[in-house]
C-alpha cells in the first residue's frame, strides 16, 4: 500500500448512499473537467 493509501484509506474503500453501493469516494465536478456551460450548469459531456 503507497503512503497516500495509508493516509486516507477511505477514499479508494466502497462506500453507501442509500441502495447504491461506490466503488471508490473520489468525485470531479463538472466545472473541475471543463464539462459545465457558462452559467455553471452540468452540459451534455
Amino acid at each position: 500500500m503507497s503512503t497516500k493509501h495509508k493516509m486516507y484509506p477511505k477514499v479508494f474503500s466502497e462506500g453507501q448512499i442509500g441502495t447504491v453501493t461506490i466503488p471508490n469516494r473520489i468525485a470531479f465536478p463538472a466545472w473541475q473537467v471543463n464539462y459545465a456551460n457558462t452559467d455553471g450548469t452540468v452540459s451534455d459531456n
